[in-house]
């Protein structure tokens, strides 16, 4: 099943197959945690954290630079054009943003001038996703899957059956192959994440393009490891 969500296409693998392949090294998770000075519908505050996914509206244009769960930084469609191109830069680095914290169904956000954004960006080590295009960004196409490979089951962890889902950010490259690969969301570090990182590694796309030219861009992957099948 495909679907689309926050700055990619989602694509949900159920992993049942009880083989071991050698273990892949994961990319360690941002350490800074996300906190806000002022907080409160209507109040003037400072929003921090790490960026862990992007989205934007197709209602109003505004994009949402997410640093948790209920927490983003609000960025207006007029503000939008100021943050150029390739957002995927913005990914996984530390942001502070100073506004009015406005309420919604999604949960808290500040409205961000993109000028701070990019300015405090300047500042930080560069992202792992710095050269790669999101699908937020007018005139980028999908990657679209032409090998699908899914992950071993570990025999230790199907004997205690663990499962879970893994979320992975990935960039296709230009290529069609997998390049970075990041667990944003674990399941087992271990063993469960390591498995995905692997398959992923093997699974090869018709590349995703920018304006008709092939360009890396960035995708969500979600791979469940359901023991109960077994």
């Amino acid at each position: 099943m495909t679907s689309i969500r926050h700055l990619a296409a989602t694509l949900v693998l159920a992993c049942t197959l009880p083989l071991t392949i050698p273990a892949y090294p994961q990319q360690p998770a941002p350490s800074t945690a996300p906190s806000a000075s002022g907080e409160g519908a209507g109040h003037v505050g400072t929003l921090c954290g790490v960026v862990v996914d992007i989205s934007c509206s197709s209602d109003d244009g505004d994009l949402s630079l997410h640093i948790d769960g209920d927490r983003r930084f609000l960025v207006p469609a007029a503000e939008r054009p100021r943050l150029g191109q390739r957002l995927g830069r913005f990914l996984q680095q530390p942001l502070c943003a100073t506004g009015v914290f406005q309420t919604d169904a999604l949960g808290y956000s500040v409205q961000a001038r993109a000028a701070d954004l990019v300015e405090k960006l300047a500042a930080n080590s560069v992202s792992p996703f710095h050269d790669a295009f999101t699908t937020c960004e007018t005139g980028v196409t999908l990657p679209r899957v032409t090998r699908q490979v899914s992950p071993p089951y570990p025999l230790s962890a199907l004997q205690e059956k663990k499962a879970g889902a893994v979320l992975v950010q990935l960039v296709v490259l230009p290529t069609g192959r997998a390049g970075v690969a990041v667990v944003t969301r674990s399941a087992d570090k271990e063993q469960l994440d390591v498995q995905a990182l692997l398959a992923l590694k093997q699974w090869r796309f018709k590349p995703g393009t920018w304006m008709g030219k092939p360009v890396p861009v960035i995708v969500s992957v979600e791979m469940n490891f359901l023991p109960g099948r077994h």
